[in-house]
């Protein structure tokens, strides 16, 4: 019975503290910006629901350690309804991660990166990730979406930290609209295609960052991953090589197609990736420069 009880108060704490973040938020933002009106007090959903509020992208969401999202909407007689989501991704790596996965442009109006495009905005900052979206969009409707946001902004008092593995990269040549921060292997295809299997043994208690460079304007793309231990990351590192790069010389590197080059080397508990490289050369410059960063930032 005591044992009922306490699961019973434990249910009705975490309750307690999922309606203590919608009303943060619901208090944060205006009753009415530009003529549109808020409806209610909002809706939340968390991991078990998502997927009835979100159709077919709930995925995303879940495999950056989703907890909860609460959604506003803002009505309007004769305008486009205006629709607010603020998710909370549990930590800043997984807003990070999310926002990074549409990104691209960089700007810094909003939070801690933001993208507005046909009356999405986008944001991310601390723990949270932002969407407002006016559909379809007209000048009003996307002025009263950035005061949304400006609002929230506000109310995000914390700033969070990047991933430790996105400042692994080199800047040189880097495009760093382009870096997408990953914790589950199915995301990569959406950038660039490797298998539909998980050669790369990529799982959530790794972290994994792909970016775009460009060198005598030719473009290739770096894929970092940090393994929780150096036995995971050799296990990895001989799974992809046999699936992906077999042959490769001593170097880890290998002609493809098109006169193109990739490579791959094992560092300490990372596996470093360089694909469809104009030269072997680039690739092993590349790939020394992030060994060096590897060995200056640690494991």
């Amino acid at each position: 019975m005591k044992r009922l009880i306490l699961c019973a108060y434990i249910c009705l704490c975490g309750m307690s503290l999922m309606s203590e973040h919608l009303e943060r938020f619901d208090g944060a933002l205006p009753g009415t910006v530009s003529g549109w009106t808020k409806q209610g007090s909002g809706a939340r959903y968390d991991g078990e629901t998502l997927f009835d509020y979100i159709d077919g992208g709930a995925e995303l969401y879940l495999s950056y350690g989703f907890l909860e999202v609460a959604s506003f909407s803002y009505k309007k007689e004769g305008a486009t309804e205006i629709t607010v989501d603020v998710f909370d991704m549990g930590n800043s790596y997984n807003a990070y991660g999310v926002f990074s996965q549409s990104r691209q442009a960089i700007d810094a109006r909003i939070g801690q990166g933001m993208e507005y495009a046909g009356g999405l905005l986008t944001f991310w900052k601390d723990r949270y990730y932002v969407s407002i979206l006016a559909y379809p969009e007209t000048a009003e409707a996307g002025d009263a979406v950035f005061r949304l946001a400006r609002s929230l902004d506000f109310a995000m008092q914390g700033k969070g930290e990047i991933p430790a593995i996105v400042r692994m990269l080199p800047e040189e040549g880097l495009r760093a609209e382009s870096v997408r921060y990953f914790r589950h292997y199915i995301w990569i295809n959406s950038h660039y295609f490797i298998s539909t299997e998980n050669i790369l043994d990529i799982d959530g208690d790794c972290g994994a960052v792909l970016a775009e460079y460009q060198k005598e304007n030719q473009k290739y793309i770096v894929l970092l991953v940090r393994y929780p231990d150096k036995k995971r990351a050799v296990r990895a590192f001989a799974g992809f090589m046999k699936s992906y790069l077999p042959d490769a010389d001593d170097n880890g590197a290998k002609e493809i197609e098109d006169g193109k080059w990739s490579g791959a080397v094992l560092s300490e508990n990372f596996v470093i990736v360089v694909l469809n490289s104009h030269n072997k050369d680039n690739i092993l410059y590349t790939i020394n420069k992030l060994k060096n960063s590897i060995g200056r930032n640690g494991s």
